[in-house]
């Protein structure tokens, strides 16, 4: 019955011409230098999977050896990347800017407006990486365009953290937090781009997520530096401490804060999980600071315990027991 063997003969066909390896030799005209002829040939290497990328920098070209499919893919993301930038409509269609190698297998291209030196584009790419789970993730620095592989959930994830992130420095119109994600719709996996308006320093920024990560018990913590901003992805409750910390500890230098209420947080509403926050308005140095720390670490016995040298503040974690120790010795010491 030679009929009924003809579709799944074509089907075979079909499947050799697309694993059978194709040559495409592909001129770059608008690339000006070796790096970007470099930068390019790694960045179709990883999202495409194509084994072998040659470049011939005197004829501004590259030489590609893979499958239909990997060639198609290629020259897709060559047109991506050497294009001056998406129309106002692309950038409202995501769907331009993406491709489907299968429906759950998509390669998508971003161009970040507000990310003007290598070292933004790379603060991004490795917040977007880290907090959405990319392996495959690659930036190509002229154009400023990070792209990404990955499943339809990772991608999404990927979209609303760009679209948080690659924004103007200008903080004017900036809330002091982005709404809240939840990955893949999880209730309890919840990502979110807070702005601290007081941290003044790459130094402050890096001592305030220190305390975040630390007291807050969270795996996944990034900052970007400008606009300084922390991203955080975790439980509803490490999102909801993270967020009582912030507000407790971004304040004015010169002013913090100073409620006579405790700074005080349950984070699991037991006696025995306490966090809070103390002011040390006479801890007139930082080594002054650091040194009433190690005094209340080593008699208290607490564990996690961290210093913010701007505000002048410390902020423990630890049973109320331990809290009420260390009230009476910063009461004592900050004199």
């Amino acid at each position: 019955m030679p009929t009924k063997t003809l579709p799944m003969l074509a089907g075979l066909c079909a499947s050799a011409v697309l694993a059978q390896q194709l040559e495409r030799v592909v001129h770059l005209t608008p690339v000006e230098t070796e790096q970007q002829l470099q930068e390019i040939a790694t960045n179709l290497r990883g999202i495409t999977e194509i084994p072998q990328v040659s470049v011939d920098s005197a004829q501004k070209s590259l030489t590609l050896h893979g499958t239909a499919a990997q060639i198609a893919a290629a020259e897709w993301l060559l047109g991506q990347w050497n294009s001056s930038g998406p129309s106002r409509q692309d950038q409202e269609n995501a769907a331009a800017r993406q491709y489907r190698l299968s429906s759950e297998d998509i390669v998508r291209v971003f161009r970040l407006a507000h990310a003007p030196t290598p070292r933004a584009l790379q603060e991004v790419a490795t917040i977007v990486r880290s907090i959405a789970d990319i392996r495959r993730l690659f930036t190509y620095n002229a154009p400023s365009v990070m792209t990404v592989r990955g499943d339809a959930a990772r991608i999404a994830l990927a979209e609303w953290l760009v679209n948080q992130l690659d924004q103007p420095v200008d903080r004017a119109n900036r809330s002091a937090a982005s709404g809240e994600y939840h990955a893949g719709g999880a209730a309890d996996d919840v990502v979110r781009v807070f702005y601290p308006a007081h941290t003044g320093t790459p130094q402050g920024l890096e001592e305030i997520a220190t305390d975040v990560r630390a007291i807050g018990d969270i795996g996944r913590l990034f900052t970007r530096s400008d606009p300084a901003a922390l991203i955080v992805r975790g439980t509803s409750a490490q999102l909801a401490l993270a967020e009582w910390l912030l507000g407790q500890l971004d304040q004015p230098a010169d002013q913090a804060g100073r409620t006579s209420a405790p700074h005080e947080y349950r984070p699991s509403g037991t006696a025995d999980d306490v966090v809070r926050v103390f002011f040390l308005p006479f801890a007139e140095s930082p080594q002054r600071l650091q040194q009433i720390a190690a005094e209340v670490r080593s008699t208290t016995q607490v564990r996690r315990i961290f210093t913010y040298n701007a505000p002048r503040a410390m902020t423990l974690r630890g049973t109320a027991a331990q809290i009420a120790m260390a009230e009476r010795l910063v009461s004592e010491r900050d004199r």
